[in-house]
């Protein structure tokens, strides 16, 4: 049986130190969710950078981080979704081996017909994201975390899996089984005392929190499924 969860969001801006008759402020905003798992970390981060483990998640729908600091800033490393193709004969990547350093990933399952399938889109998509290839049996070795080199109308040329080992398609052709995912690899500066909300993440990407100096403290509130 799955919860209810609020994230809520607001500003008010007052000339009063203690933030009375505010002379802009907004209404309380809320993303709404229903989440059947929640856990909450409060981690000392270093200038080496310290890890929370999202293993427990299958999905995450909302997360917030706060930087209880009161005078230092961190950095918060995360990966968002940012396309999830499913899998079918409408979303069927074809695979091309191209050269020894990059691979094509097209949306045309059919190989060069002239198919053109909507839901298979770069839109948004940019140079420096990540395609997570999973369920390819025509050949395992199309399953990873690919670097996206380039972006192009219905392609996504690929450069290297896992971080560094260039796969080997040894031909071209369709994968009735693949699935497609794009995800974002995240980096942004939380200053001392400041919060940061993110309303999906990738959860075998895991959350690193690195500070610019010393040990503070920051609070990590995740729900999912």
């Amino acid at each position: 049986m799955a919860d209810y969860g609020r994230m809520r969001g607001g500003i008010a801006v007052s000339e009063n130190s203690d933030y009375s008759a505010p002379y802009l402020e907004t209404r309380p905003a809320y993303y709404t969710f229903t989440p059947d798992e929640a856990e909450k970390w409060v981690i000392e981060a270093a200038t080496t950078g310290a890890t929370a483990n999202l293993g427990n998640f299958a999905s995450v729908v909302a997360c917030e981080i706060w930087n209880k600091d009161t005078a230092i800033d961190v950095w918060v490393e995360f990966e968002s979704e940012i396309y999830d193709f499913g899998v079918g004969s409408s979303t069927t990547p074809y695979f091309d081996p191209g050269s020894t350093t990059s691979h094509a990933l097209i949306e045309d399952g059919a190989a060069g017909a002239g198919v053109v399938y909507d839901s298979f889109t770069t839109a948004n998509v940019l140079s420096g994201d990540w395609a997570e290839v999973t369920g390819a049996t025509t050949d395992t070795n199309r399953n990873g975390d690919f670097l996206i080199k380039t972006v192009a109308e219905d392609t996504l040329t690929l450069a290297e899996i896992n971080g560094g080992t260039t796969l080997s398609w040894p031909a071209a052709g369709a994968d009735n089984t693949a699935t497609l995912k794009v995800y974002r690899k995240n980096k942004i500066k939380v200053p001392a005392g400041g919060i940061l909300s993110i309303p999906n993440l990738r959860p075998s990407g895991n959350i690193t929190i690195t500070s610019d100096s010393g040990t503070p403290r920051c609070s990590i509130i995740v729900a999912g499924s």
